[in-house]
C-alpha cells in the first residue's frame, strides 16, 4: 500500500475537519487504484437523490382531505347555528362527507372493513413520515453527512414538532397544555423512537414491530378493569362511546394507558383533566405510532431496492396492504377492538394496510405509468406538507370563504337564483382546496419550503 495526497471533495460549508482539506491523506490499493474511504461508501445514483413523486402525491391527497374537511365542518357549523334554517339534504356526497369528516365515537371499525377518512389521516401521515425519514437518512448518508450532523438534525426536527404540537394544543387556553397528544407532537416523538430502534435487517425490524403491538395488547388487556384514584377520576361517558363488556379493558377513559397518562401529566401546573383529555388519546400512543413509522420506512426501503421491477413492487405493496387489512379485521373481531384514539394493535394493522393500498395506487401512477405530471398540484402540496397543514387549520378556510364572497353574485346567477345550503357548502369546500393549491404553487414557485 502506498500513500498520496489529493484535494478534498468535502463541502467547504460543512463541518470543520482535523486535517486540512488540501492535504487529506488517503490510502490507495495498487490493484484497484481506489481509496479505501471511497470503496467503503456506496455509489450515489440518481435513484438515491431524486424526489419520490409517489410520496409527494400521497401526502398531497391527505392534505387536501384535511383542507376539505376543515372547510366543510367550519361552514356547516355556521349554517346550522341558531337562527338559521335547518339543512335538508338528500345528496349522497353530503351524507358521505358528514360521515368521513367526523371522528368515530370510540370503536373505529364500521361494518366489516369501513373506517372514516378522519380517523385514517393521522395514521396515514405517520406512514408518510416513516417513508420520508428513510429517504432523508439515505440521502444524507449518500451525501456523506457526519453522524453527529444527522443526529442533530433529527433532534431539531423532533423538538420543533413537539413544541408546535404543544402550541396548537394550548390555543384558547389560559395555561400551557402539557398534553402530548397533538398529531405533530406524536409524529415528532414517534420519529425519534423509530430513528433509534429501526436498525438491522428487515426481519429484525418486523420482530420489533410485532413485539411492540403484542406488548401494548398485553399491558392494556391484562390490566383491566381500571379503578381511578380520587385525584384523577375518570370522565363519565355515554354507553354508546364505551367498548363492549367483553372488551372493558379498552373502554374509553377506563383503560390503563389513559390512567397512567392522566396521573403523570396531572403533575404539570394548570392541567384540568376533564377539559384536556376528553378525546381519550394518550401519550403512550407514541409506541404503536412508531410501528406505523417503521412500516413506512420498510416500504421506502422496498421501493428503493433494485432487485425487482417497479410494477412488481407496486403489486407486492398492494397485496401486503390487503393482508394487513384482513389481519386487522380478524384481530378486531377475536382479540381486541380497533380504536384509532388508542392506536390499538388491530387499528395499526388496519391503518397500515390501508396506507399500503393507498400508497401503492399513488406509486402505480407515478412510478409505473409515469403520470405524475397529471397530479402536479397535489404533489406540490405534498412537498410543503408542514406549512400546508398549519394553514389548513384556518387560513385556507378563510381564504376559500373570501373567494366565495366575491364570486357569490356570479355563482348565484349560474345557479339560476339563490343557492341551496348544500351547494354553498360544496363550493366553499372546493374554493378552500383551490386556496391550498394556489398557496402551494406560490411557495413552490419561490422555492420556499418549511423543512424541520
Amino acid at each position: 500500500m502506498t500513500e498520496t495526497y489529493r484535494l478534498s471533495e468535502e463541502n467547504p460549508m460543512g463541518d470543520v475537519d482535523d486535517d486540512a482539506p488540501a492535504l487529506r491523506r488517503v490510502s490507495y490499493d495498487q490493484t484497484t487504484r481506489k481509496s479505501i474511504k471511497e470503496s467503503a461508501i456506496p455509489a450515489t445514483t440518481y435513484e438515491d437523490l431524486r424526489r419520490f413523486d409517489a410520496l409527494d402525491l400521497y401526502r398531497g391527497l391527505l392534505l387536501l382531505a384535511i383542507v376539505a374537511g376543515t372547510s366543510f365542518l367550519f361552514n356547516f357549523q355556521l349554517l346550522t347555528s341558531p337562527g338559521n334554517p335547518p339543512i335538508y339534504s338528500t345528496g349522497d356526497w353530503f351524507s358521505r362527507m358528514m360521515f368521513n369528516s367526523q371522528p368515530s365515537d370510540w370503536l373505529s371499525l364500521y361494518g366489516l372493513h369501513v373506517i372514516t377518512v378522519r380517523d385514517f389521516l393521522l395514521s396515514g401521515f405517520l406512514f408518510a413520515a416513516g417513508m420520508s425519514l428513510f429517504f432523508w437518512k439515505r440521502r444524507r448518508t449518500r451525501l456523506q453527512w457526519r453522524k453527529r450532523a444527522i443526529i442533530g438534525r433529527i433532534l431539531f426536527r423532533v423538538m420543533l414538532l413537539v413544541l408546535l404540537g404543544i402550541f396548537l394544543q394550548s390555543r384558547n387556553a389560559e395555561n400551557t397544555r402539557w398534553v402530548l397528544i397533538d398529531p405533530l407532537t406524536l409524529i415528532g416523538l414517534a420519529t425519534l423512537m423509530a430513528f433509534l430502534i429501526a436498525r438491522g435487517p428487515v426481519w429484525w425490524q418486523a420482530v420489533i414491530m410485532i413485539a411492540i403491538l403484542i406488548g401494548q395488547f398485553a399491558w392494556i388487556e391484562l390490566s383491566g378493569p381500571i379503578t381511578y384514584p380520587a385525584e384523577v377520576q375518570g370522565i363519565v361517558v355515554s354507553e354508546t362511546e364505551q367498548a363492549t363488556n367483553q372488551k372493558s379493558a379498552w373502554a374509553k377513559h377506563q383503560n390503563v394507558a389513559e390512567l397512567y397518562d392522566r396521573t403523570f401529566l396531572s403533575n404539570f401546573p394548570g392541567q384540568p383533566d376533564a377539559a384536556y383529555r376528553e378525546s381519550g388519546r394518550t401519550t403512550f400512543n407514541v409506541l404503536p405510532a412508531t410501528v406505523l413509522i417503521m412500516l413506512g420506512m420498510l416500504t421506502g426501503q422496498w421501493f428503493l431496492s433494485r432487485k425487482k421491477s417497479r410494477l412488481f413492487k407496486v403489486l407486492f405493496c398492494g397485496v401486503m396492504g390487503a393482508v394487513l387489512v384482513l389481519a386487522g379485521i380478524g384481530v378486531d373481531k377475536w382479540i381486541c377492538p380497533a380504536i384509532e384514539r388508542l392506536l390499538s394493535p388491530s387499528w395499526v394493522l388496519l391503518a397500515g394496510g390501508y396506507s399500503l393500498l393507498f400508497f401503492s395506487g399513488c406509486a402505480f401512477f407515478c412510478e409505473v405509468i409515469h403520470a405524475s405530471s397529471l397530479f402536479a398540484p397535489l404533489r406540490i402540496l405534498g412537498r410543503n406538507s408542514l406549512l400546508i397543514y398549519l394553514t389548513s387549520l384556518g387560513f385556507t378556510t378563510w381564504f376559500g370563504n373570501e373567494l366565495f364572497k366575491h364570486s357569490q353574485p356570479f355563482l348565484s346567477a349560474l345557479a339560476g337564483g339563490e343557492m341551496s345550503a348544500e351547494l354553498t357548502l360544496l363550493i366553499q369546500m372546493l374554493l378552500a382546496c383551490l386556496a391550498a393549491i394556489l398557496l402551494g404553487w406560490f411557495l413552490n414557485q419561490h422555492r420556499f419550503y418549511v423543512r424541520a
